[in-house]
């Protein structure tokens, strides 16, 4: 398998992408508690700017992916989320990204999971379809209501009986890059917790605007 495979599969997995060092620094980087649910984001600069090597060396990796990908995809955001059943269950009241769905704004992105992912720990799960199959979709969803959630939009579209999702398990370390544009949904945690960094790419041509 290959970067490419996001192309036609909307999903690229590489294990071991990152070592147990350099997991433990990126921790203790962020100092984000474990036991309290949160966010972290960082632009470039901020990325540019930390005094993590660590950091800034996995940046340039997931650029290298990512120019590799598609030399039009530009860096938009990067994500330190921990995640417990506690939060996704405060989540909820409010959305669904627990549900099959497509992003209303494409994305790219590169998840390195900073735990191990198990069937307990809330998988991220794909369809593993060509992502361009649903460009139409997505921007019917748009013209509909620009401003809706993508997972509020489209609920009908990907009953799991018919269309076949696969979660994306492995060790901390492991490296899943996607393309929104094919169905997905994040994992329910049942016990612990998930942590995970996200660089979130896109590309002038697939921004949908009013």
């Amino acid at each position: 398998m290959t970067i490419q495979e996001v192309k036609s599969t909307g999903c690229y997995v590489q294990h071991q992408f990152l070592d147990e060092g350099h997991i433990d620094e990126l921790k203790e980087f962020f100092k984000l508690p474990e036991s309290r649910p949160g966010v972290v984001e960082f632009k470039e600069a901020d990325i540019e700017n930390s005094e993590s090597v660590v950091l800034n060396d996995l940046f340039r990796d997931i650029e290298k992916i990512m120019k590799q990908l598609d030399k039009h995809l530009e860096f938009h955001k990067l994500w330190f989320q921990t995640t417990t059943s506690n939060s996704i269950h405060a989540f909820e009241a409010k959305a669904s990204p627990f549900l099959p769905h497509i992003d209303t704004q494409r994305y790219t992105k590169a998840m390195v999971y900073l735990t191990d992912v198990n069937l307990e720990s809330g998988p991220f799960t794909t369809s593993k379809q060509n992502p361009n199959n649903f460009e139409e979709l997505r921007k019917q969803i748009f013209r509909k209501n620009p401003a809706a959630l993508e997972y509020q939009g489209n609920r009908p579209e990907f009953d799991t009986t018919v269309v076949n999702f696969s979660p994306i398990l492995g060790k901390r370390g492991m490296l899943v890059v996607f393309d929104t544009n094919t169905p997905h949904f994040a994992g329910k945690i049942e016990e612990g917790f998930r942590q995970i960094l996200r660089f979130d790419y896109w590309s002038k041509k697939h921004i949908l605007k009013n």
